[in-house]
């Protein structure tokens, strides 16, 4: 097509995750995404162009979709170039965990009934509702300089909402979280519990008296 310089970066993700509603288990999830963002320059004209398919011809269309978009740009004065392949890529440890992109479902369930459990634990009444989500990415670069890069990502994080009715004017409400990029044996039964003691604290709470002020 003629262009000076054309970069390219592809990202693929994967997301399994459980549902829970009042004490029971709702959903069961698995998601894949991939998409696209292709960079083209013609000298200092940019034209930015994404997409979500990534065969070869949906990727050619995006490619030519950045091409004809930098040839109506206006100039950028301040570019100078892409990046090119002088130095050592730096690389960050600790941001991906295979344990987290080969958990089995199975697991996730497990983890669920763990977190139903630890609130019923603490308050036989008590209604449990939360999330649960496994999360890898993969995101690749490549420009016309040399560069080509890789990295990978996962993270792991748990939702619990735990609701005490005793009756309409008393609901106490409490909610815990976790998240990492570990995948190191989460406690999610401590998780149930930690909600349904903060839910415990707020039963019989006051409504706190109103009223205008001046300013």
């Amino acid at each position: 097509l003629g262009a000076s310089q054309i970069e390219v970066e592809i990202r693929n993700g994967l997301t399994r995750s459980i549902e829970i509603k009042a004490n029971g288990i709702t959903g069961i999830q698995q998601q894949s995404n991939s998409d696209i963002d292709v960079r083209v320059y013609l000298g200092k004209q940019l034209g930015l162009a994404s997409g979500t398919m990534l065969s070869p011809t949906s990727i050619e269309e995006v490619v030519t979709d950045a091409y004809k978009l930098a040839k109506l740009a206006p100039s950028d004065d301040g570019f100078e170039s892409l990046p090119s392949p002088t130095t050592t890529p730096f690389n960050v440890r600790g941001l991906y965990d295979t344990n987290i992109s080969n958990v089995d479902p199975a697991v996730l369930v497990e983890f669920a009934k763990d977190l139903i459990q630890g609130g019923s634990e603490v308050r036989e009444a008590s209604v449990m509702s939360g999330r649960i989500q496994a999360t890898t990415s993969e995101r690749s670069v490549v420009n016309s300089l040399g560069i080509e890069g890789k990295s990978e990502t996962s993270a792991f994080t748990g939702f619990a909402f735990a609701s005490i009715p005793i009756e309409p004017t008393n609901v106490g409400v409490g909610f815990e979280m976790l998240m990492g990029r570990s995948f190191d044996n989460p406690d999610f039964q401590e998780l149930g519990k930690i909600s349904t003691e903060k839910a415990e604290k707020m039963l019989n709470a006051q409504i706190a008296p109103s009223k205008k002020l001046p300013i």
